[in-house]
């Protein structure tokens, strides 16, 4: 079975970690030190001198604070794209996107800019 470790300063959030597990359809594990990146780089420098075990020592003080397992059906879980979809008809089209002018809104953007936007959706993959 899969088990997605997350870490940095989102996992604090119980919503967005369980909303991650159920769109994943796997356990999402949030540890115990969230901001684990950083204390790779502190790792990282004391292990240059000499001042801390090898990783795989150190790969095994990871402890877990809280498992997330998933809780929708399958058939509940809505794909990628229709994320997308949803959020961009809920902000009115004022999102941001790769493309120009877009983020003024649909309704205001060039042909150009939309035909750009277009191209840039569909090559999300559900």
């Amino acid at each position: 079975q899969t088990i997605l470790r997350v870490d940095g300063g989102m996992t604090a959030s119980d919503w967005t970690m369980q909303f991650l597990a159920d769109i994943l359809g796997a356990p999402v594990d949030r540890p115990v030190v969230l901001e684990t990146t950083a204390l790779g780089a502190a790792y990282l420098a004391g292990l240059q001198v000499g001042l801390l075990p090898e990783p795989s020592v150190f790969a095994r003080s990871w402890k877990r604070q809280a498992r997330f397992s998933p809780k929708m059906k399958a058939a509940e879980v809505r794909p990628p794209a229709a994320w997308i979809a949803s959020a961009v008809e809920l902000s009115g089209g004022n999102t941001y996107s790769p493309c120009p002018e877009t983020h003024l809104g649909n309704n205001q953007a060039s042909p150009e800019a939309q035909a750009c936007l277009s191209a840039w959706l569909s090559t999300v993959t559900v």
